[in-house]
């Protein structure tokens, strides 16, 4: 019987999108966000902030001096408060808020900075949730099987007793190969609450 539900958070509870994140700050004009798309939201130094090589003062450091002068105070915001503009998928919400009516035991396993975690009680949707692993704070990511296993063991998890919900395959995979159960998130919440309920 399943008795604990991890989740991804991105794109899983919360939509994420660097596109509609820079708009959010109120910027709207094609060229600005494709500067501040190319340069805040550069992939591989995001890698380096979610499994913990630098820090956040670090990466905000770089991502300022990337920057031209216009651009330096939106960049320096953005870099500070991007987690707070992540809208929450309303079907997942109901589906947590569901589960742990239902007697659950919530997870998050997300691939992000250890500032989202430190700043996790901001976050009304997350208020259900009885553990959390931040990429950024324990130096580990999806879909290394080690990140797999520290929560199982943080938490004293059985993986037969857990599903894994995230919407990327490799995530799944990471966590199928450590005998978790994993269903691939399509942006239908329904899908994922028939997942659950029928294992």
């Amino acid at each position: 019987m399943m008795k604990n539900i991890i989740f991804d958070l991105g794109n899983t509870i919360v939509k994420y999108n660097p596109i509609d994140i820079i708009k959010s700050f109120g910027i709207e004009n094609e060229e600005d966000i494709r500067i501040i798309e190319e340069k805040v939201f550069s992939r591989p130094l995001w890698d380096e902030l979610e499994i913990g090589k630098i820090t956040q003062e670090e990466f905000e450091e770089i991502i300022i001096s990337s920057l031209p002068e216009k651009y330096k105070a939106i960049g320096s915001e953005i870099c500070e408060n991007w987690h707070r503009k992540l809208p929450v998928i309303e079907g997942t919400y109901k589906l947590i808020k569901k589960l742990k009516k239902d007697g659950y035991k919530l997870y998050l396993l997300s691939n992000v900075s250890k500032k989202y975690g430190d700043d996790k009680d901001e976050f009304e949707f997350l208020k259900d949730f009885d553990g959390f692993v931040f990429s950024g704070a324990v130096k580990m990511m999806k879909p290394d099987r080690k990140i797999y296993e520290y929560t199982l063991d943080t938490f004293n998890l059985k993986a037969e007793e857990c599903i894994f919900i995230d919407d990327r395959e490799e995530n799944i995979k990471g966590a199928e190969d450590c005998g978790i159960k994993g269903f691939l998130f399509n942006f239908n919440p329904e899908d994922a609450e028939k997942f659950i309920y029928n294992n």
